[in-house]
């Protein structure tokens, strides 16, 4: 036998039994998961005539959540969340009669279902294209649904100079626009590709709505600061509204990265100070006021001292909870 042939043997095992088996974790403060293994196969099975590639892996098979069940004091049987999944379809090649995505509907306790839409296709597998919150599987309705459209792959915003043979493992595609519905209201928010900067974060957004009050459309400017000696990236050092020039934030950092001052339409409003080994030590506001943490334990400060001298005063204990 071939090695086609056995592959296409071992796909076809797997194509019509996508639960093959499951099991479980439990917690020792009340939680358990159950997982499904999910198998998806790598071939296209809905199109005939894309030629198969020996180099990649036809079947493969996921950890799939089935149920989360969280039970404590006060909680009677428990709290769960079940987890139901689309039937896996092919993922190397979406043809006619292929979907391109993927499906997984959450229930909460309550009953509410949100039902998240994935990408399937080779490249774009695992990318979010929607979420539906209070899904309504028997006339696919939802009483809010988020929308998100991504560049192609050939539209780089970004990459990690890292090149191997997935496109996407060394190239970043970005978000371009993400449309949330709501109550027959839209609410859009947009970059374009010349707003992106190397490492595909969007330097420059528009945010509008079809709400009849006005202005209902924004432009923003977005300033980014890395620190790569300690490396703490992705810091924000200011967003700018691009019609007024304003500032509503602006923020200067330590050279740790953590917030020094920060400045709301060019108003000091809070000015931070640090213990060396992190934690907030003082917070002045713009008015020279003074608020003192002191006496930490396990990262909580267990004295909080105001510029009237009053305080507060709590214990924490070993494991970092206040208990009364």
């Amino acid at each position: 036998m071939d090695q086609r042939n056995l592959w296409s043997r071992r796909q076809n095992q797997h194509r019509h039994d996508p639960i093959r088996s499951h099991g479980g974790v439990h917690h020792g403060l009340g939680g358990s998961w159950e997982f499904g293994d999910h198998t998806t196969p790598g071939e296209n099975p809905c199109s005939s005539s894309y030629v198969f590639s020996p180099n990649h892996t036809p079947v493969y098979a996921a950890w799939s959540l089935k149920t989360k069940t969280i039970t404590g004091p006060g909680m009677g049987s428990g709290a769960s969340w079940n987890y139901s999944w689309s039937v896996p379809e092919g993922t190397w090649y979406c043809g006619t009669g292929c979907t391109g995505t993927k499906n997984v509907t959450v229930t909460d306790p309550k009953a509410n279902a949100t039902r998240y839409t994935f990408n399937s296709v080779f490249q774009k597998d695992g990318e979010l294209v929607q979420v539906d919150e209070g899904w309504n599987s028997s006339n696919s309705t939802a009483l809010r649904s988020t929308v998100n459209t991504y560049y192609s792959p050939n539209v780089a915003t970004g990459s990690s100079g890292q090149y191997d043979a997935n496109y996407l493992g060394w190239t970043i595609r970005a978000l371009q626009k993400r449309e949330i519905t709501q109550q027959s209201k839209v609410f859009t928010w947009q970059a374009s590709t010349a707003d992106f900067d190397a490492v595909g974060r969007p330097t420059k957004v528009t945010r509008s709505s079809t709400l009849t009050a006005t202005p209902n459309t924004v432009t923003e400017t977005t300033a980014y600061q890395d620190l790569k000696g300690p490396w703490v990236i992705n810091l924000v050092s200011s967003l700018t509204e691009s019609t007024t020039g304003l500032k509503p934030k602006e923020t200067t950092y330590t050279t740790l990265g953590l917030p020094y001052q920060e400045y709301a339409f060019g108003k000091l409003k809070a000015t931070y100070t640090y213990n060396t080994d992190g934690t907030l030590q003082t917070v002045k506001d713009g008015r020279d006021n003074v608020t003192t943490f002191s006496n930490y334990k396990r990262g909580l400060p267990q004295k909080i001292t105001y510029a009237d001298t009053k305080y507060q005063q709590a214990v924490v204990n070993d494991l970092g909870l206040i208990p009364a």
